[in-house]
């Protein structure tokens, strides 16, 4: 499993496990990871897992 690093409101460094194919980052209730932040959108970005162990980040 892959850990994503990430530096929160408060500027300390925190990481969160990346335990689902599909990683979801935004201000809404279902992302996995969620901000309170109005320059972050209800659903900002996805994290994938692909074949081969790969991951893809994408914009939504």
């Amino acid at each position: 499993m892959a850990y994503l690093r990430y530096i929160d409101d408060t500027g300390r460094l925190r990481q969160k496990l990346l335990d689902a194919p599909h990683f979801v980052i935004g201000r809404s209730d279902g992302c996995q990871l969620k901000f309170d932040s109005e320059m972050i959108s209800r659903e900002h970005l996805s994290i994938d897992l692909e074949e081969g162990g790969r991951y893809r980040v994408r914009d939504l």
